[in-house]
């Protein structure tokens, strides 16, 4: 309520970064302009590169934190039992190097890598087929975008975020649902399918250009 009065009586501009913002807003201050957050530029130049289409790994996890790990464990079960072979890569920050995450890691063989730089990052988006993000918040870098800009499809939860704003289901992600068995069934046939792979892989790069950081202040200055 303190902020609501805030705002209420606040005399310059208001904007948000997303759809689910702009509507609680919207309950007591004239509907906010979105002006989404951007993602580097660095990792957008990707979208028009051939590094887009070479072979990659299976699957990347992006490690936000400890909250999802049963939802996690749940998916890579269903997927395994499927494609006994799957290759994981996990990155996440440092302070994850000694909770559970290890213990995770042991048990699926994943590859673990911590704190990894913009380059890395860039790497190990383009050098995977699929982001399993379970998560149901965003960072501010919002992972599953800067995936689709390195044609890296991402497995994320629909309405998180921003995601209403770039991620459609079965055409550039796939979404989660509470039916794991059925999710990992979708991403083998996916694997086994390099055709409808790359007919996603191909719209991953469609809907990146309101997320570019160019003229970003000016868009929020002069919206």
């Amino acid at each position: 309520k303190l902020f609501q009065k805030i705002r209420k009586n606040f005399k310059g501009k208001i904007v948000t970064h997303c759809n689910y913002m702009k509507k609680k807003l919207s309950s007591h201050i004239k509907g906010p302009k979105i002006i989404p957050n951007p993602i580097s530029e660095y990792l957008l130049s990707f979208k028009n590169s051939k590094k887009i289409f070479k072979k990659r790994k299976d699957l990347l996890i992006y490690w936000k934190n400890d909250n999802f790990i049963d939802e996690t464990d749940s998916i890579l079960k269903e997927m395994i039992k499927l494609k006994p072979n799957i290759k994981i890569t996990i990155f996440a920050r440092k302070i994850f190097r000694n909770t559970k995450l290890k213990i995770f890691s042991r048990k699926f063989n994943t590859k673990l890598i911590f704190d990894a730089d913009e380059k890395l990052v860039a790497n190990l988006y383009l050098g995977h087929e699929f982001l399993l993000y379970p998560n149901t918040y965003e960072d501010f870098g919002m992972p599953p975008l800067e995936s689709l800009a390195c044609g890296c499809i991402p497995i994320q939860r629909p309405n998180v975020g921003a995601a209403d704003m770039y991620s459609v289901n079965n055409y550039n992600s796939i979404h989660i649902d509470n039916n794991h068995k059925k999710l990992a069934k979708k991403i083998v046939n996916l694997f086994n399918n390099k055709k409808k792979i790359l007919k996603l892989r191909k719209n991953t790069i469609k809907k990146l250009d309101r997320f570019s950081s160019i003229n970003y202040g000016k868009k929020i200055l002069y919206s």
